[in-house]
This record gives C-alpha cells, structure tokens and sequence, in this order.
C-alpha cells in the first residue's frame, strides 16, 4: 500500500483531514496529518519568520522522524490548489537517511 502525508492549507491543521484519514486507513494506506508551525493548533508559534521554508522543513522533519520506509531519500513535495485538480507548485527536498 501507499504512504501519504495530508497537508492542510492556510488556517486549518491536521485535524482537517478526519474525514478522509479513516477512509485511507480502512484501504490498508499509512496516513499522516501534520500540522504546519504558526497554523492551526500551533498558532501560538507563529512569527514573522515562519514561511514557505519553515513548512517544509516541518515535512522533512516529519519524513525523517517517522522514518517513512517508501520514502525516497529525494523526495517531492506538490502543492495543489484547495480542490486539488491543479498543481501550483513543486520542490525536491532531501531526506536524511
């Protein structure tokens, strides 16, 4: 099965996804619902030096921390829009192994 990582947009956390989590899991899918540094319940982190870098290297320590066994050690972050039907932007970051 898959591994995904839902990652939710502006002004949301994790707990964002409780719809969808239990759907994934019942399919046999490994699933993770970070929440962002500054969004959701970690809004009491946010400042001004919080940006798009801060929440990708929030992913990448997520990636390594839980030691995703499917994830490459290149790994490609995509962002998409809020209905999910275009793709916005990419990044490749390195997962340290």
């Amino acid at each position: 099965m898959s591994t995904f990582v839902l990652v939710p947009g502006a002004f949301h956390g994790g707990w964002c996804w409780k719809k969808v989590v239990p759907l994934l899991r019942a399919m046999g899918h490994e699933v993770y619902t970070p929440t962002l540094t500054g969004l959701g319940e970690r809004s009491h982190l946010l400042n001004r030096r919080i940006d798009l870098q801060t929440h990708i290297q929030d992913i990448v320590n997520l990636l390594e921390f839980e030691d995703l066994k499917g994830c490459p050690r290149w790994t490609q972050l995509r962002e998409y829009s809020d209905r999910g039907s275009c793709g916005k932007g990419t990044t490749t970051v390195e997962v340290s192994r």
